[in-house]
């Protein structure tokens, strides 16, 4: 079984030890290992793309730290991977294995990131080649053919992105599917963006999500994708979310209440029915879904 151990620097390459000499990679893809060692904090991006890894375990930096001071050695990005191999040579109860769930969703995180760059880089595209048209009157081919490119990529991760959902969150990803308006994409985003734990509470998914109390707790990802939720149910008149929607705008309206504030009220009607629904119909899923494994069981 090979083992190697890691440090890792923004604008710098990889520096790798695999128990007999230091060198470097570009891509964290280039690493051939069963097990990687690393300090804590590692990124995102770069535990996404360990996928033929089998083992990531992870050291927390004060413990390379003392290990450094008591042998007097200077901190450097040769060094550190050497340490890191040697203190799990010496205390392997000091590593703790990134779960197979946690790494799962640091993949969710990180192809999510790269679809939601990718479709800002071709709307921006789009509205570049529009204003050229608008300007110049022409199509400038070579925009087109950067266009092209930006929607392969931009196709090939929300696949990347629905799959790993699917495989994160099951229960999650069908009960959001079986709403008419959700795509397996618009699921996958908001798997991407809600903590499991979150959804354990009314008041921890509404708060999340921005719809209840301390905004500074909340996410403005994870409210953009219920808003996108909400205006679906809306233009597809899902119910109950439709009749929620035109009952509590008429009774708005009567108060006096008008223009975009009335609109803004009504959807955050709707997204906060819409998050409480999620939450008792993923709560009884899993009750039935632990049943059935305890059947399971005990035959």
């Amino acid at each position: 079984m090979k083992i190697v151990a890691i440090d890792w620097a923004v604008k710098k390459p990889i520096t790798v030890y695999d128990g007999s000499s230091v060198f470097e990679v570009e891509k964290i893809e280039d690493i051939k290992a069963d097990i990687v060692l690393s300090e804590t904090g590692v990124p995102r991006g770069i535990i996404a793309r360990m996928t033929n890894v089998k083992k990531i375990l992870l050291v927390p930096g004060e413990e390379v730290k003392k290990y450094r001071d008591k042998h007097k050695l200077k901190k450097d990005d040769y060094i550190d991977p050497v340490i890191i191999y040697k203190l799990y040579q010496e205390h392997p109860e000091l590593f703790t294995e990134l779960k197979e769930r946690n790494r799962l969703f640091e993949y969710i995180r990180y192809y999510h990131r790269k679809f939601y760059e990718l479709q800002k880089i071709r709307v921006g595209i789009n509205n570049r080649i529009s204003a050229l048209r608008r300007e110049y009157l022409i199509d400038d081919d070579e925009f087109k053919d950067i266009l092209k490119m930006v929607e392969q990529k931009e196709k090939f991760y929300e696949k990347k992105l629905i799959e790993a959902a699917k495989r994160y969150n099951p229960i999650l990803f069908n009960i959001l599917k079986s709403y008419k308006g959700i795509s397996d994409s618009l699921a996958a985003q908001f798997i991407a963006n809600i903590p499991k734990n979150s959804l354990e509470r009314r008041k921890s998914i509404l708060t999340y999500c921005g719809f209840h109390g301390n905004y500074k707790k909340s996410s403005r990802k994870a409210k953009t994708i219920v808003w996108k939720i909400v205006d679906q149910f809306i233009r597809h008149r899902v119910e109950p979310y439709r009749s929620v929607y035109d009952k509590y705008k008429e009774k708005k309206r009567s108060e006096g209440m008008k223009g975009r504030h009335l609109e803004n009220i009504c959807r955050r009607k709707v997204a906060q029915r819409f998050l409480c629904d999620l939450k008792n119909k993923y709560k009884e899923n899993l009750k039935f879904e632990k049943r059935l494994s305890s059947l399971v069981k005990s035959h």
